[in-house]
């Protein structure tokens, strides 16, 4: 069985701010600005930072459930080689990069 799951943050053409990262002007007006526009080019890659940041913690997160661990040794022989590697940890950890 495959599972499949959408995350979506905000909607597709809106004006979302994200104040907290200090971005006064919307996401979507940001996107269109010319690629020569440094100082829109830094707002962009701050927010993109922001939500491969967020999408990487649903990951971790989802792979210490142990759970889906045990599915996934199930589904596919070679997960059992993450048990030997893994063995003197208390939970199981992958072998996924995420870089943020």
């Amino acid at each position: 069985m495959t599972r499949v799951a959408t995350l979506q943050y905000m909607r597709s053409v809106g004006q979302a701010q994200m104040r907290w990262l200090g971005i006064e002007e919307g996401h979507h007006s940001l996107s269109h600005d010319p690629d020569g526009n440094k100082e829109s080019v830094a707002k962009l890659q701050k927010i993109n930072t922001w939500f491969a940041g967020e999408f990487a913690y649903l990951a971790r997160r989802l792979l210490r459930n142990p759970r889906a661990y045990r599915r996934r040794q199930h589904a596919r022989p070679h997960a059992a080689r993450l048990d030997q590697t893994n063995s003197a940890k208390a939970t199981p950890t992958p072998s996924i990069t995420f870089r943020v």
